[in-house]
């Protein structure tokens, strides 16, 4: 008696849309002249040689294994095992289809064929037209890395065909494609030399290639985790803010105000005879006092805000803002000496000051304050 087996495994995304694999093996059995072989089929029961098996990382997919016994009754001892190798994938379920449960764990599923005979339509309705069935598997896949995923199905042999068929078919799973976010920008400042270790927190870092600010690529580049990267603010010919941009397989991050960072100039307090907060300056009323600080070299006379500087009344003993009252500050305009790399503001004061505490506030263009307290006499 010549006796034929068919082993043949359909697969389809769930809920989404039906995937296939071609033939990958047809394995003669020797004994008693038999043929056995596994087969591909989508979910209608068509066989799909031309449409390669497709996963993402972190979506489930259900492939269906069905094994055929024609016209002949299925042995009770026979056991299906399925495993799967390669880029990292569980099996998340493991069921027949006459309701029996097959039994998994991690990357292997043990299934044994059911009892009996019958329509192969109650238990494959995927798989028409075979007069009878040894066994039918509904099998729950999740890849959770880019890569290849091998699934193998090994038919052990049984009383009616006592060759063993082990043949596999391949998933190829590509990574989710979500691009990364950026959410925080930590400090959000530094000066336009650059320099500044700045943390940047969002999702989707892992794998991160590049961090720019505006058009210029970071300095270095450390991905901490999948929402943490460390950087280096790169140098600035312009103040101003930038979007700062994480770059990775998955794409680049679209700009938002969350990922803002303020290029600013280098400021590092007043020169004497002008005393730094909290400090106050003693002064006479009516004397003209040079305002003078560096900006790490010459930017320009165009480096203060409009009206700036600025001056208000401010509490002798508290220093708080007396009436809000502000008004812009008299004196002869701005200069800069190439020699020192010194910036000076000729503050004249009004002789109306005496005996009053005024606050002076260098407002740059970037929009940075720079003040100093004085009392007078």
């Amino acid at each position: 008696m010549r006796i034929t087996v068919h082993r043949a495994v359909s697969s389809v995304v769930c809920a989404t849309a039906v995937l296939a694999a071609v033939i990958t093996a047809a394995s003669p059995a020797a004994a008693f002249n038999q043929n056995a072989y596994w087969e591909f089929y989508d979910a209608s029961g068509n066989q799909a040689e031309d449409v390669p098996l497709t996963a993402t990382a972190g979506d489930g997919v259900t492939v269906r294994a069905a094994v055929f016994a024609e016209r002949l009754v299925p042995d009770p001892s026979a056991v299906e095992t399925f495993t799967l190798s390669g880029a990292t994938a569980t099996f998340t379920s493991a069921t027949q289809t006459d309701g029996s449960s097959c039994q998994i764990s991690g990357t292997t599923a043990v299934c044994h064929d059911p009892v009996g005979d019958g329509p192969e339509s109650a238990a494959c309705p995927f798989f028409p037209g075979v007069n009878s069935r040894v066994g039918c598997f509904a099998l729950g896949i999740l890849p959770t890395e880019q890569g290849t995923v091998t699934l193998t199905a090994s038919a052990a042999g049984d009383a009616f065909d006592p060759n063993p068929v082990t043949s596999s078919t391949t998933i190829t799973v590509s990574s989710a494609s979500t691009a990364p976010t950026v959410t925080g920008i930590s400090p959000d400042s530094g000066p336009s030399t650059g320099g500044t270790s700045v943390t940047i927190t969002g999702t989707g870092f892992t794998g991160a290639t590049a961090v720019d600010f505006g058009t210029t690529p970071a300095t270095s580049l450390t991905v901490n985790s999948d929402t943490s990267i460390t950087t280096t603010a790169p140098a600035s010919s312009s103040i101003g803010a930038v979007d700062v941009t994480v770059t990775t397989p998955n794409g680049t991050s679209v700009t938002t105000s969350a990922d803002q960072y303020a290029y600013t100039y280098r400021f590092a307090g007043f020169f004497p005879p002008v005393k730094n907060p909290p400090m106050f300056n003693k002064a006479e009323a009516g004397r003209t006092i040079p305002l003078k600080f560096s900006l790490g070299g010459d930017q320009g006379l165009s480096i203060l805000a409009p009206g700036s500087p600025f001056v208000h009344p401010i509490d002798c003993i508290t220093g708080a803002p007396i009436n809000n009252a502000t008004g812009a500050a008299d004196g002869s305009g701005l200069t800069f000496d190439p020699a020192t790399s010194t910036y000076t503001y000729a503050w004249k004061t009004s002789t109306a000051m005496a005996g009053t505490c005024q606050q002076v506030n260098v407002r740059l263009a970037d929009n940075t304050d720079h003040t100093a307290d004085f009392s007078f006499k």
